[in-house]
């Protein structure tokens, strides 16, 4: 066979190969497309969220070279320069990007195998992070990463090397790692200062009677939204930082407090429990206190909350809004639209007309799921109207027929489950798609 003959043979095995080769997301010798989208900008500069979506791509790319031991999987990063030259051809832009149907929108313009997408941003003084890494061909999400850190900004840029490993790794890091160091990807990328303080753990949690408590940092937001009537006028409100449970009430943590879960929806006790009145959700907290041998906040005789003391109870609507907003002003803490809503709750298009176990869609950046459909929850506050004047830490109207519900259920179309929709239910009403979760204000 002369030169010319063996090059074309060469030429059709290598065709062939690039044919036959398996599809798996972990095949042995292939090189993903790996996109890393700019991070969308929450309550700080674009220009800020860009210098750091640089960096994560910078962190991710040495995690690649240095650790490939760890992955599961073989990456090849696509630079920033090809993507640009990419989305000037398709005239878009990359960043905003943060829910999983954008991601492979992305990645099938970029013939990228997976995108990681994400979201940075500044509520009070704690910035933070939310990153995610997306399979396009399976359209999964496998792999969220929720980090939290104080200010300033330089302990944003310490931070991101280790929100790529965990990324890349699924290995969760209590501490920054000495031995990521950034690498720039582009020459035009200028590394940024390393940062002036530790990174602290995103979000603390702990266990009670089953419960998983986590801690949400205080800060400012606007509550409501120019959607409706009912959510007018937006106005600012400043919260301290206080404790909720990361999950609605299930069943079975009912069931461990108050020896009886009355439901509609049975056979799996991580279903939320649902029926249950408002009264019987203050009574669950009350009991939950006792049990804990903390002071109970209701008297249930009056239905007044102490709110002083640091036992249980419902959030206030304020609470529940800017837990379920986690930073975020859009309809979803996933972004706008109804696409992004199906990535983080069970509602009238996607739950088969029942509730779901909680913790199978997507959390928010405080590790809170389930703030969208399964069921509505009960919040603490009479249903009042809005006003226009800031206020710190507020507990509603004192007085009301009816007290709030929020969130959606699996029977709510869509608009009904945003961050900002408000409902209102007696507080005697049982129904089958109304439940509620627990807060409670830390200790000391």
């Amino acid at each position: 066979m002369n030169k010319t003959g063996i090059s074309f043979f060469l030429f059709v095995l290598l065709i062939l190969m690039e044919i036959f080769q398996p599809q798996s997301s972990y095949a042995q010798g292939r090189d993903y497309g790996l996109a890393v989208l700019d991070l969308q900008a929450n309550g700080i500069a674009e220009s800020e969220a860009l210098a750091l979506s640089d960096v994560l791509r910078s962190s991710i790319l040495n995690v690649i070279q240095e650790q490939a031991d760890k992955i599961q999987g073989s990456y090849k990063l696509i630079e920033r320069s090809q993507m640009n030259r990419i989305f000037d051809e398709f005239d878009v832009q990359n960043i905003g990007c943060t829910d999983v149907s954008c991601a492979i929108e992305f990645g099938k313009m970029l013939n990228a195998e997976r995108v990681i997408i994400g979201s940075v941003g500044l509520v009070g003084s704690t910035y933070i992070v939310v990153a995610r890494i997306v399979d396009v061909e399976s359209t999964n999400m496998l792999v969220s990463v929720n980090r939290n850190v104080p200010s300033p900004i330089d302990n944003v840029i310490g931070l991101m090397p280790i929100v790529g490993h965990e990324l890349l790794t699924s290995e969760r890091l209590a501490a920054p790692v000495a031995t990521l160091q950034i690498t720039p990807s582009d020459q035009s990328v200028t590394p940024l200062p390393e940062p002036s303080q530790p990174v602290v753990p995103a979000v603390s949690s702990r266990i009670i009677a089953g419960i998983k408590i986590v801690s949400i940092p205080g800060g400012n937001f606007q509550m409501g939204s120019d959607n409706s009537r009912d959510e007018k006028p937006m106005h600012t409100i400043a919260l301290d930082g206080f404790e909720m449970s990361s999950t609605e009430i299930t069943q079975k943590m009912y069931r461990n407090v108050m020896g009886e879960a009355p439901s509609e929806f049975i056979g799996n006790d991580n279903f939320p429990v649902e029926k249950v009145s408002w009264f019987d959700a203050v009574k669950f907290c009350n009991q939950l206190s006792v049990a804990e041998g903390i002071e109970p906040c209701y008297n249930l005789t009056t239905w007044k909350c102490d709110f002083t003391s640091n036992g249980f109870r419902l959030p206030t609507e304020a609470e529940w809004e800017y837990a379920c907003r986690a930073g975020t002003e859009t309809d979803y803490y996933t972004g706008d639209g109804e696409k992004s809503l199906i990535n983080a709750g069970w509602f009238k298009k996607n739950s088969d007309s029942n509730t779901h176990p909680v913790e199978q869609r997507e959390p928010n950046a405080w590790e809170l799921y389930d703030m969208y459909g399964n069921v509505w929850e009960w919040c603490h506050d009479y249903y009042g109207k809005y006003n226009k004047i800031s206020s710190r830490n507020p507990e509603g109207a004192q007085s009301g027929k009816y007290h709030v519900i929020r969130g959606g259920s699996y029977r709510s179309k869509s608009s009904d489950c945003r961050t900002a929709n408000r409902q209102f239910m007696l507080p005697n009403v049982r129904q089958k798609d109304i439940g509620f979760r627990v807060v409670r204000r830390p200790a000391g």
